[in-house]
């Protein structure tokens, strides 16, 4: 009940701050991502389905318009899509997303940039996110069980959801790549 009454009145003085900002687009739009950004977020505790690809890109796209206003110049995004007919576990792409920018670009001296493809072929979807930040010791993703958790729970999130993998490739200094691969003809 109290989570309800919380989530209410958030939206409801959201909405009130947008009418406030009359006038400036660029905080309007930053006001309708930040909603749709929590009401994801907060509808998705405990949720385990799986929703198309655009859905989540959708969720992505909101985050991504968000820290593009924080970081200006300094995160460039790049859509590669060139298969979208699929779906995948709710906010299973969106944390690595997150990943990319607060823990690879955060933290790089410059400019950095985050792309974001998909491809498809005969037997799976494949979903490839790419950072060139400071990236890390991926063989330490089995080390310190607490500190990937996250990742861990996505990764068996996409196994037990729709027979996929997640697979984590990183040099320090060089950047992060992130494949997530999902057969075809897994229940859709």
């Amino acid at each position: 009940m109290f989570s309800q009454i919380k989530s209410h009145f958030i939206f409801n003085s959201l909405t009130a701050i947008y009418d406030l900002c009359s006038g400036n687009t660029e905080a309007q739009e930053a006001i309708v991502a930040f909603s749709e950004y929590l009401r994801v977020s907060m509808g998705s505790v405990n949720q385990k389905k799986l929703i198309s690809f655009d859905t989540e890109l959708k969720y992505i796209k909101h985050y991504l318009l968000l820290e593009k206003l924080r970081y200006e110049e300094k995160l460039q995004v790049i859509y590669e899509i060139k298969a979208n007919n699929f779906k995948v576990p709710l906010l299973s792409i969106l944390p690595l997303i997150e990943n990319a920018v607060s823990h690879g670009l955060f933290n790089k001296t410059g400019a950095g940039t985050i792309r974001i493809r998909t491809t498809e072929s005969e037997t799976e979807y494949t979903v490839t996110i790419v950072d060139d930040g400071i990236g890390f010791d991926a063989n330490t993703l089995h080390d310190n069980e607490y500190k990937y958790s996250g990742i861990e729970n996505i990764r068996s999130c996409i196994e037990s959801m729709c027979g996929g993998t997640l697979i984590i490739s990183s040099k320090p200094g060089v950047g992060t790549r992130v494949n997530i691969n999902i057969p075809k003809g897994v229940e859709q």
